[in-house]
C-alpha cells in the first residue's frame, strides 16, 4: 500500500508544478493508511498502556473524528450554504486556517452549486424548452439535469446562462437570443433562460423551491452521456456497416417519445477506415407504417462532412426531425441511409440493403384541454 499510494502522493507533491485537483485522489488512500495504521496500532500497543493513557487516545482520536466529519460534510455535501461561494462567511471560526481567509489559487473541484439546474431540467421534461441548448457551465452539469438534452454551440435554441459571479451572455449570441426566464435560488437570480423569440413580457420568474420535489420524484431515466465522458458512448449500440467501410457505432435520442409537431432530435456516431469522397451525405427520414415519408431530418450543429470525418475518433451527426401535425398517432420506423449526392443512389449496407432500420418511435396525440 505505501507503494500504491507512496509514487502518486510525491509526483503531485514534490514533481507536479501544477497538480490541481488532482491532488485530491491523494485523501482516500492518504486516509486509508492512516486507518490501517491505527489499527494495527491498536492492536499492539493498548496492552502496554495504562487504562488512563488508552482513554486520552480514544478521546483524542474520537475528537479528530468529531472535528473532521463535520468540516467535510461542510465542504462537500451541505448545498446551503454553499461554502466555497461564500466563503469565509460560511466557515465556523473553528475551522479558520493557519494562513487565514485567502483562498488557495488553482482548480477549485467538488464545492456544490445551486444554480438552479432543477428548474431546467423540469422544463425540459414538460416541453416548455425544446431542442438543444448551450450553456457556460460544463456538459456534464446540464447533461445531468436535462436529462440528456442535446448541447450545441452553433445556433441552438436556447441558451442557459448561470449568472453567478457577474457572468454575461457571450457576444456571438447577444443579437439574437433573449431572456425568456430567470430562476431565482434563495431570492437570487442564479440561471437565466434565453430563447431566439423576443419575448413580449419580461422575463418570467421560477422560484427553485417549487420545482426541486418534482424533479427529485421523477426516476433518472436511461439518457444521452453525449460529451460527459473521456470517450463516446452512444446510448443505444447499433454496428451496422457499410460496403463503403462505414459503420454507425450507436445514436442517442432525445426524449424518443413525441407527439406531432414536437422535434425529435437524433445524434449519430460513425466510424470509417478510409477519407469518404465530397459527395457523400447522411439521410434520417421517419416512415410510417404505410410505408410513407412522415418525415425527414435536417441537420444541426454544422458537423464535419462525411469527406473530413477522422480516421481515428468518432465522428457526430446531429439530427432534428418534426412529424407534420396532421400525422396520425401510430408508430414511425427510423431510417438511416447514407447517400451519394451526385448521383442520387443510396450506398449499400453490407448485406446489401438501402436502409438501415435504426428505431420505431410511437407518436402521441396532443392532449385536449
Amino acid at each position: 500500500m505505501v507503494l500504491w499510494f507512496g509514487g502518486a502522493f510525491i509526483a503531485h507533491a514534490f514533481l507536479i508544478a501544477d497538480p490541481r485537483t488532482h491532488f485530491y485522489t491523494m485523501q482516500v488512500p492518504s486516509a486509508l493508511l492512516t486507518a490501517l495504521a491505527v489499527v494495527q496500532l491498536w492492536h499492539v500497543v493498548p496492552s502496554r498502556l495504562r487504562p488512563g493513557t488508552r482513554a486520552t487516545l480514544l478521546t483524542g482520536a474520537a475528537a479528530v473524528v468529531l472535528l473532521a466529519v463535520p468540516y467535510l460534510s461542510l465542504l462537500y455535501l451541505m448545498q446551503s450554504p454553499e461554502y466555497y461561494r461564500f466563503f469565509p462567511a460560511s466557515r465556523p471560526a473553528i475551522y479558520r486556517a493557519s494562513y487565514g481567509d485567502t483562498v488557495p489559487g488553482g482548480g477549485h473541484f467538488g464545492f456544490p452549486h445551486r444554480d438552479g439546474w432543477k428548474v431546467a431540467g423540469e422544463l425540459y421534461q414538460a416541453g416548455v424548452l425544446q431542442g438543444t441548448y448551450a450553456s457556460n457551465q460544463r456538459d456534464r452539469v446540464g447533461g445531468w439535469y436535462t436529462r440528456g438534452a442535446f448541447q450545441c454551440e452553433d445556433n441552438p435554441d436556447a441558451f442557459l446562462l448561470a449568472t453567478w459571479d457577474t457572468a454575461r451572455l457571450p457576444a456571438e449570441y447577444r443579437q439574437q437570443y433573449y431572456p425568456s426566464a430567470c430562476v431565482l435560488v434563495d431570492g437570487m437570480r442564479m440561471l437565466t433562460v434565453f430563447e431566439r423569440q423576443p419575448p413580449t413580457d419580461p422575463p418570467r420568474p421560477l422560484l427553485l423551491d417549487a420545482y426541486i420535489a418534482d424533479f427529485d420524484r421523477r426516476a433518472v431515466p436511461n439518457f444521452a452521456v453525449q460529451d460527459a465522458l473521456l470517450t463516446t458512448v452512444p446510448q443505444h449500440s447499433s454496428g451496422a456497416t457499410w460496403q463503403a467501410g462505414i459503420t454507425l457505432a450507436g445514436y442517442d435520442l432525445a426524449r424518443p417519445t413525441r407527439a406531432p409537431d414536437q422535434p425529435l432530435l437524433l445524434a449519430l456516431y460513425w466510424e470509417t477506415t478510409t477519407h469518404l469522397p465530397e459527395d457523400i451525405t447522411v439521410d434520417v427520414v421517419l416512415v410510417s407504417q404505410h410505408g410513407m415519408i412522415a418525415g425527414e431530418a435536417h441537420i444541426v450543429c454544422t458537423p464535419n462532412p462525411p469527406a473530413r470525418w477522422s480516421l481515428v475518433l468518432p465522428n457526430e451527426t446531429m439530427h432534428r426531425l418534426t412529424i407534420d401535425a396532421a400525422q396520425p398517432a401510430e408508430s414511425y420506423t427510423l431510417r438511416v441511409g447514407l447517400r451519394n449526392s451526385r448521383t442520387n443512389a443510396l450506398l449499400p449496407l453490407s448485406d446489401g440493403a438501402e436502409w438501415l432500420m435504426l428505431t420505431v418511435l410511437p407518436v402521441e396525440t396532443h392532449e385536449e384541454d
